[in-house]
């Protein structure tokens, strides 16, 4: 085995820019918190923690991340000579590129099962006055897909980490959130919405997301 060159700056930017397919995921933990400060205020405080649960950080594999700058870049360049392309990603991608941003790694981490993406996380709310310290940690499942070049994200489970919370809300927060594409917000980033443009299909299936164009 060979000694792998550090990624090129160009490559890093990739990786970045293409997170924002994923800003849908990161942006529903602030969904989230609005709903129960806002509409459940009075056991917000149950459903909160003053500490952050553990959450995974893989040490960056070199040759991994070489390896997926690789592919990033020859999907974009499809995308830049409209070219027929495709581009698979685990779960094991999305943690690698996770733990290269230091405002990102500890604090969420994903899995893929069949046609479903789970995201855990520990998302510290000191921006909103009266929680500072505190933290909301959990697992959320989501399905993916594209309709009508909208990315939808729907979903499906919800796991609260407080053994003190009430089943019930956990169950309402579910149920409003189904009511909602979480990936409304980010398909607002102008950028965002002329890369979904681009693309013809982007899929969960066999514990991979596909996107293809």
């Amino acid at each position: 085995m060979h000694d792998q060159p550090n990624p090129q700056p160009s490559q890093r930017r990739f990786w970045l820019w293409f997170g924002l397919i994923f800003a849908a995921l990161f942006s529903l933990a602030v969904g989230i918190v609005s709903f129960f400060v806002y509409q459940a205020y009075t056991i917000s405080k149950n459903i909160t923690s003053p500490t952050p649960i553990a959450i995974p950080v893989p040490t960056p594999d070199q040759e991994k991340l070489v390896d997926l700058g690789e592919r990033l870049t020859t999907f974009q360049t499809a995308i830049a000579e409209d070219q027929p392309g495709e581009l698979v990603l685990s779960a094991e991608d999305l943690n690698t590129l996770i733990s290269t941003e230091p405002d990102l790694a500890g604090r969420f981490y994903f899995d893929i099962q069949a046609d479903e993406v789970s995201l855990k996380g520990a998302l510290p709310l000191d921006a909103i006055p009266g929680f500072e310290g505190r933290f909301v940690n959990g697992t959320i499942a989501v399905r993916v897909n594209l309709q009508d070049q909208n990315l939808v994200v729907t979903p499906t489970k919800l796991t609260l980490d407080n053994p003190e919370m009430p089943k019930f809300v956990q169950e309402a927060l579910l149920d409003s959130l189904k009511e909602q594409n979480l990936a409304e917000e980010a398909a607002k980033e102008p950028e965002f919405q002329q890369w979904l443009q681009t693309v013809k299909s982007i899929r969960v299936e066999s514990g991979k997301i596909i996107i293809t164009r």
